[in-house]
């Protein structure tokens, strides 16, 4: 990939008591649900996507524009532009995945004691204590 290029990541936000929800993925690391932008898709049609594809729960978009965003590597050096929009699940009964073996809610200081993908470190300015 040339890497003057950046992916689009659009990622799901379920803040609750000032903590995150991050869902843990099979290769050991956490990250917020959702994922890269396919062609023609929307915003919200990409989150619809990745939640059912990766914990098989409907969910709904509550913004119109992001959250936060900012730019990151990712582990294997693609650059991304990171688009966060708050969400709401259809329940918490999730169908396991590579992608969500498990999920949690972390605060700023309970973030820091998991192995977060690199691409959603950023997100912690955006946490409160």
């Amino acid at each position: 990939m040339d890497n003057k290029l950046f992916q689009v990541s659009i990622k799901g936000l379920i803040i609750k008591e000032n903590k995150i929800l991050l869902l843990h993925e099979k290769k050991d690391t956490w990250d917020l649900p959702g994922g890269r932008l396919q062609h023609g898709e929307s915003f919200e049609q990409t989150l619809e996507r990745e939640c059912e594809e990766e914990m098989g729960v409907k969910c709904e978009v509550l913004d119109k524009q992001p959250t936060f965003s900012w730019i990151a590597e990712d582990s294997i050096g693609n650059w991304r532009v990171m688009l966060c929009f708050r969400i709401k699940l259809e329940h918490f009964n999730f169908r396991y995945s590579d992608e969500c073996i498990g999920y949690d809610f972390f605060n700023k200081s309970t973030i820091n004691t998991i192995n977060v993908v690199p691409q959603i470190k950023r997100l912690k300015e955006f946490l409160q204590s």
